[in-house]
């Protein structure tokens, strides 16, 4: 019980948050040329919340047998994958600004990021197939 309600507790504050900085939102990122950069902001901005309401529903439903809580469990785990490797790129391009767009920093964190990535990947087939 406590972790429905710890989790319907963090969604409310994410939509909360959402909503509050949704006008801001638009003045800056929307009404700006549409870039990658604009993609990454909106993936990393609403694919989590998107993911959490189909985590919020699965806790309420009694009526779900062993099958198909194995079967849920490789969705927040993919959701988990998709969102690290957004925030890394992101965090990649910040680097890469940072340093004078220097090409070793580039290549050497997108190496970094495409390591996790595949031991994310490798983890959650070991785990679940």
């Amino acid at each position: 019980m406590a972790a429905k309600m710890f989790s319907l507790a963090s969604c409310v504050m994410l939509f909360y948050d959402i909503l509050i900085t949704f006008g801001d939102e638009v003045e800056k990122i929307w009404r700006q040329r549409f870039t990658g950069a604009t993609v990454l902001w909106f993936l990393n901005r609403y694919i989590p919340p998107l993911g959490y309401i189909v985590v919020i529903v699965s806790f309420q439903d009694p009526s779900w047998g062993p099958s198909a809580c194995n079967r849920f469990v490789l969705y927040p785990e993919a959701l988990k994958i998709v969102t690290s490797f957004t925030i890394g790129v992101i965090f990649i391009l910040r680097l890469y600004a940072i340093y004078s767009r220097s090409r070793v920093i580039l290549i050497g964190f997108a190496l970094l990021l495409f390591a996790e990535i595949a031991l994310k990947i490798v983890s959650l087939s070991a785990s679940y197939f």
